[in-house]
């Protein structure tokens, strides 16, 4: 049996340009994307739970709906209510090799690297 279990963290402190999306289920996320906006589109989906919360920063675990068991599906931040941090797990919930194969592929697509520019 393969078992694929990884994690991508998009942080905008990276020096170099990544890409800023990542997909958690069927909720496409954007780095810089407002609180209300995340919040909205993974609740339709997900249920959310706040870790912290300060003026400045907070982060969120999204579980997937049902069980058990309970799964998390990522987990993200927020600075200053803009989406700053996305976290997910690439396990797919299948074990049969072509969903690991698919889940791969796609999960790879995702952490292609775009070369920064000179530096300002």
């Amino acid at each position: 049996m393969i078992r694929l279990l990884g994690c991508l963290v998009l942080g905008s402190l990276w020096t170099t340009k990544v890409v800023s999306q990542v997909i958690v289920g069927p909720v496409t996320l954007t780095l810089g994307e407002s609180r209300a906006a995340v919040l909205k589109k993974l609740g339709a989906e997900y249920r959310l739970d706040s870790t912290t919360a300060t003026p400045e920063s907070d982060q969120w675990f999204v579980w997937e709906r049902g069980g058990p068991p309970c799964l998390v599906a990522a987990s993200m931040g927020f600075t200053g209510g803009r989406l700053t941090v996305i976290s997910r797990a690439w396990q797919p919930a299948a074990s049969d090799k072509g969903t690991v194969l698919r889940a791969a592929v796609r999960a790879l697509s995702q952490l292609a690297v775009v070369p920064a520019g000179p530096a300002t």
